[in-house]
């Protein structure tokens, strides 16, 4: 109902309706109601439109002010529109993937995609043509990093810098150019630091797991037993 429930239990205990007076407030738009209907019933139906000439005879109030005023006017409960009334649009819903859905589907191979999933790509690159260049530059860093191709970094992290290049891409490839000797020898060296790393996220399980309530000595032997 909208309304709380002591209100309810009033109107109860009332035995009857209570009368409620509707308060009026004046609006901005009042004095010029009747040139609004005029210019409504010639035709004019843009409330900014309106807002300026209304302007133009005093009026001092904003464009919200008029187009609520008008609001009324629109539509199939315009009082002012004629003749036989348009058949509602038939509106087509189609599920939109989440954001994360669309990035792993800008890097996966075309033959791992349905059909549904590759007409909804080649929707997206029609409206932003930026985004299919994007993602065959990602593809491209991706396949270069798999086969380890180091001869094809410098010309990629120049290619980044071109016009169309989105803004986003460029920053990582800058990234990459000021630790380009580390990021070089990863693609080139055969010696890696994922060991090490391995052995940290280890350590830092088995600290969690303790939650701090113990020493240091702990924490060594627990990590040395289980390695």
């Amino acid at each position: 109902m909208g309304m709380h429930r002591e209100t309810v239990r009033r109107f109860l205990n009332a035995g009857q309706l209570p009368e409620r007076a509707t308060r009026s407030y004046a609006r901005r738009t009042d004095p010029f109601v009747d040139y609004l209907r005029q210019r409504w019933e010639e035709g004019c139906r843009n409330a900014e439109q309106l807002t300026q000439e209304l302007r133009e005879r005093g009026f001092d109030g904003s464009y919200h002010m008029v187009r609520r005023r008008v609001a009324a006017w629109r539509g199939a409960e315009d009082p002012l529109t004629t003749g036989p009334k348009p058949k509602p649009r038939e509106h087509l819903f189609v599920q939109r993937p989440s954001s994360h859905r669309v990035a792993w589907l800008l890097l996966e191979e075309a033959e791992d995609r349905s059909t549904q999933e590759q007409a909804f790509l080649d929707s997206l690159w029609n409206q932003c043509p930026t985004i299919r260049l994007a993602a065959e530059m990602a593809q491209e860093f991706t396949q270069m990093v798999r086969e380890r191709r180091v001869e094809r970094l410098e010309d990629w992290i120049l290619q980044t810098h071109g016009p169309e290049v989105p803004r986003q891409l460029r920053v990582f490839a800058d990234g990459l150019g000021q630790d380009f000797a580390a990021v070089k020898a990863a693609l080139s060296l055969e010696w890696s630091n994922g060991q090490v790393e391995g052995q940290i996220n280890r350590l830092k399980l088995v600290k969690r797991q303790m939650y701090g309530r113990a020493g240091f000595e702990l924490l060594r032997r627990r990590v040395l037993n289980t390695g």
